[in-house]
């Protein structure tokens, strides 16, 4: 099968391209520019195109021979400019869509976000009819992404996925925050700690990717994909100290100062030109109570989660280790080097 993968060089996409040429896919990846190869395998089945989403004149024919799409390319950034999240997130979407249902795609994966139901959610399993009430701008894209999707379910076979929170190697951004204030005992619970915490490894989101792609499925399709088994905030903090070998500190924190302090945060951040590394965004993951129905998954594509909380946590504390140590190893050692190289050729001399 031919496939079109948008956001190939992304966190999610590395992973999905190494998946699909594993299992013998042809592959054409949409690039903005043809130097964004760096994270991609050279591979005989895999081809580069050149494309922005955000330009349809540029994505003509960029779909041509391929037998389905899978679009992951988005902007997550939370302080990026709205009109850029929705250009990027909505219209580009909308202009994939339309190149892709003037060309042979019959199959039109799209990866969206369960940031559509937003964070303020009733206690209960939130199936994937619960009204849709995002309360940011990237949950918004989505789901008028979403929108755009469902419009051509006559033209194409389309699926979406809502992808939870992911983790695993790979996703520094917020979770190395989290695990460095665990390390150094700074870590703070949000509120009482006793929220369900909604999170997904990246290789079971491949693998939920995987099955809507090889599965039949019936056009217009939605499906919460989420692991099965809950996590309290709190209990996910304990794990991750073990893991780390730290006793974690039982401070509580209200949940309005943490966002006050991510206020504080920000605006320090404009005012640096760096960037912030706690957001009222991750206090909102971290904090509000969500947990997502995964019947209709597992019913429809078989789709049951294999990395367990305990190991993907242990993973990712690992991987943190590696890069956050295993770097400044390296810079040591390569310091030594040179000074011993400058210290050898005064010798000389």
């Amino acid at each position: 099968m031919k496939i079109l993968v948008t956001g190939a060089t992304g966190r999610l996409g590395r992973y999905v391209i190494d998946s699909l040429l594993e299992k013998g896919h042809s592959i054409k990846a949409l690039l903005i520019s043809p130097e964004d190869t760096a994270h991609l395998a050279d591979h005989k089945h895999l081809e580069i195109v050149c494309g922005d989403i955000t330009d349809s004149e540029t994505l003509i024919g960029v779909a041509e021979e391929a037998d389905a799409v899978i679009h992951l390319a988005a902007i997550i950034d939370y302080t990026a400019p709205e009109s850029t999240v929705y250009k990027v997130n909505t219209e580009g979407t909308r202009n994939l869509l339309k190149e892709c249902s003037e060309s042979s795609v019959k199959k039109f994966i799209y990866i969206s976000s369960t940031a559509v139901y937003g964070k303020d959610l009733p206690k209960e399993l939130i199936k994937e009819d619960h009204p849709l009430k995002p309360n940011n701008a990237y949950g918004k894209s989505k789901m008028l992404a979403e929108e755009e999707v469902l419009k051509y379910k006559s033209k194409m076979n389309v699926v979406i996925l809502r992808l939870s929170m992911l983790y695993g190697p790979g996703f520094d951004k917020g979770y190395f925050f989290i695990l460095k204030s665990i390390e150094k005992g700074d870590i703070k619970i949000i509120g009482n700690g006793k929220n369900r915490v909604p999170l997904l490894h990246v290789r079971d989101a491949v693998k939920a990717i995987g099955l809507s792609l090889e599965n039949e499925t019936k056009s217009g399709s939605i499906y919460n994909v989420s692991a099965v088994e809950p996590i309290t905030q709190e209990e996910l903090l304990e794990m991750a100290a073990e893991e780390l070998g730290v006793q974690l500190t039982k401070k509580h924190m209200p949940v309005l100062l943490v966002k006050f302090f991510a206020g504080l945060e920000l605006i320090a951040s404009y005012l640096t030109m760096s960037e912030p590394k706690l957001l009222n965004e991750y206090v909102e993951k971290i904090s509000s109570d969500r947990q997502f129905d995964m019947y209709r998954i597992e019913m429809d594509l078989g789709f049951i989660p294999e990395i367990s909380i305990k190991e993907g946590i242990k993973e990712m504390v690992e991987y943190y280790i590696e890069k956050e140590y295993g770097e400044k190893e390296e810079e040591k050692k390569e310091k030594e080097e040179m000074i011993e190289k400058e210290l050898s050729e005064l010798e000389v001399s």
